[in-house]
């Protein structure tokens, strides 16, 4: 059989420069060490964004959530699906704003992303999107915040070093690429996330957030493992994958408030041993799967 008579294969998700000594992948890797900020740097150790993360009380005062700060540095415009017609919305972003993820409800109030500008006698606030996901600090999975493609900022040279204790997240890859960035828990159930179906939109980029375009799934190669930072309560987790994109910089968000139902709400087909096909969706084999094995081990109910 040639080549293209074949399927898609594991090894397509990935363009690593090596591979480890046996020839897998190494698909996650993290850093536990708290800090209060990460910078995500070029090819080059250019600074292309910052993300300062901190604590926000939410409204039962019982939860803290998360409010990340992000600081881009060469990137003039930001992108905006709020799953309306005319997505996306384009947004100025200058020297003068901030980009704030709240993600605490207060009052009435759902948590927001908003651009805050910076003027000497007052701060203007101006709403990107008005229903976001809860970061609560108990988020079980990897949750998606945003997208950063950096275009042709992706090759420039460094122009000054970082002096703050930080961490650091360095692209690979020669080629152009994006990042998509995620948040869960300190705490979260790695064993536990990984064993879910939901585990495998680390495969594809966040575009699947994108109702406009029908939700796609696009498996974009990783040119690195996906990292994780220790950040004070969280982590975040820088996903680096190949793109096409060799244009202006952007930063890219998405309504993000029913992330997992915009993945696992997709009809799914198997066989079972007599060769009978059965359609479900994947949240069906997610809760399939999970009491199947609760039967099989209740010990781990107790």
């Amino acid at each position: 059989m040639t080549s293209s008579q074949h399927g898609p294969t594991i090894e397509g998700f990935f363009d690593f420069q090596s591979r480890n000594t046996d020839g897998s992948f190494s698909m996650y890797q993290w850093s536990e060490e708290p800090k209060d900020r990460l910078y995500v740097l070029n090819q080059h150790r250019k600074k292309i964004l910052q993300l300062v993360v901190k604590d926000e009380p939410g409204n039962n005062k019982l939860t803290s959530c998360a409010q990340i700060k992000i600081i881009p540095y060469g990137i003039d415009r930001a992108k905006v699906y709020r799953d309306q017609p005319d997505d996306p919305h384009l947004v100025r972003i200058h020297s003068d704003l901030e980009l704030t993820y709240h993600g605490g409800s207060k009052g009435d109030q759902t948590p927001k992303i908003h651009l805050k500008v910076i003027a000497p006698s007052s701060h203007h606030y101006r709403t990107l999107v008005d229903y976001s996901l809860s970061l609560n600090s108990n988020l079980p999975r990897l949750a998606p915040i945003c997208s950063l493609f950096p275009g042709y900022e992706y090759s420039k040279p460094i122009t000054d070093k970082i002096s703050k204790k930080s961490h650091i997240f360095k692209a690979d890859s020669i080629y152009p690429v994006r990042f998509d960035i995620y948040l869960s828990g300190l705490n979260f159930d790695s064993h536990a996330y990984m064993n879910s179906i939901y585990s495998f939109n680390m495969f594809h980029s966040l575009d699947y957030l994108i109702e406009k375009e029908g939700g796609p799934l696009r498996g974009l190669p990783m040119v690195q493992p996906i990292t994780g930072f220790a950040m004070k309560g969280y982590y975040l987790w820088i996903r680096c994958s190949k793109s096409s994109h060799q244009g202006r910089p952007f930063i890219q968000f998405y309504n993000n408030g029913s992330y997992y139902d915009k993945f696992m709400n997709r009809r799914t087909a198997w066989k079972d041993q007599n060769g009978r096909t059965h359609w479900s969706t994947m949240l069906d084999e997610e809760n399939r799967i999970t009491d199947s094995m609760k039967k099989e081990n209740p010990e781990d109910e107790n």
